[in-house]
């Protein structure tokens, strides 16, 4: 169903609407699955994308994780800041 929604639309240029969109869904899928991010490059996953889809390189990749781990780090953030009691357990 993923492929088949990306494959009939056009934009798939590296910085195009669909391109965006799909290094989105691989940037979720790598850390909801904790994988490694490797696995975009494996002959087995890219097998598994759109052929029109243009992976980003690992550097392109790397910045696209980064940007997700500071928006999780802000969400994390916002909802710490709603706590009115954070209760702390120690144990020997």
């Amino acid at each position: 169903q993923l492929a088949s929604y990306f494959y009939d639309t056009v934009g798939w240029k590296r910085n195009g609407e669909q391109s965006k969109k799909f290094d989105h869904l691989l940037v979720r899928f790598v850390v909801a699955t904790n994988s490694s991010p490797c696995i975009i490059k494996s002959p087995e996953f890219k097998k598994l994308l759109p052929t029109q889809y243009n992976l980003p390189d690992s550097t392109e990749f790397a910045k696209l994780l980064k940007e997700k781990k500071v928006q999780i780090n802000k969400q994390i953030h916002n909802e710490v800041q709603k706590c009115n009691y954070i209760g702390v357990q120690v144990s020997k």
